[in-house]
């Protein structure tokens, strides 16, 4: 993933940037302390290539979270 994401950094912060996007979800997942050493500290993504594990947060509202019939 992580080699994935320096190849095709400019796709991923275009993604990131969408209105769409930033309105709708948030990139979580568990995190190093670090940039893992085989990358370079400064690279614009580093935050995301500290990454161990990774999902995409959907924000529901409550009202429709409220809504839902659990039988």
């Amino acid at each position: 993933m992580r080699d994935y994401l320096v190849r095709n950094a400019n796709e991923f912060i275009k993604i990131l940037e969408t209105e769409s996007f930033k309105s709708n979800f948030i990139v979580k997942g568990e995190k190093l302390k670090n940039v893992p050493k085989e990358y370079d500290k400064s690279h614009r993504l580093a935050e995301y290539l500290k990454n161990k594990s990774w999902y995409v947060e959907y924000k529901v509202k409550e009202t429709i979270f409220l809504s839902l019939k659990i039988l």
